[in-house]
């Protein structure tokens, strides 16, 4: 993944945006009437829409190594542990999560395919 988001990341800014837009307008929060207040609005809307995009990532990352874990394919839940981890290490180089979260994550899910390996 390089600097810039991907267009996926863009949708769901924007979709983000909309959503939190719309709540604003027919919501019972007030819209901010300083612009520092209205800057750091928008500022957490992307945010939170990027770390929703990362977190998703992981769960369905996850969902993949665990379906091949499963079904008992070797050679899949190693490919699919590896892809598993890059994310991780990426997300967690970033504020969305912490760097021992990762490494929890990823510890559990290797004694996950250890017992796939040895059973």
């Amino acid at each position: 993944m390089g600097s810039t988001p991907s267009i996926m990341v863009r949708s769901l800014l924007v979709r983000a945006f909309d959503e939190v837009f719309r709540f604003h307008i027919e919501g019972t929060a007030s819209v901010p009437n300083i612009e520092s207040a209205k800057k750091r609005m928008r500022q957490n809307k992307k945010r939170r829409a990027l770390n929703k995009w990362r977190k998703d990532r992981i769960r369905t990352q996850i969902r993949s190594f665990l379906e091949a874990v499963r079904t008992k394919n070797l050679d899949s839940a190693e490919a699919e542990y590896r892809k598993t981890c890059s994310i991780l290490d990426k997300v967690s180089s970033t504020s969305t999560m912490h760097k021992n979260t990762a490494a929890r994550k990823k510890s559990r899910l290797a004694a996950r395919l250890k017992t796939l390996r040895t059973g």
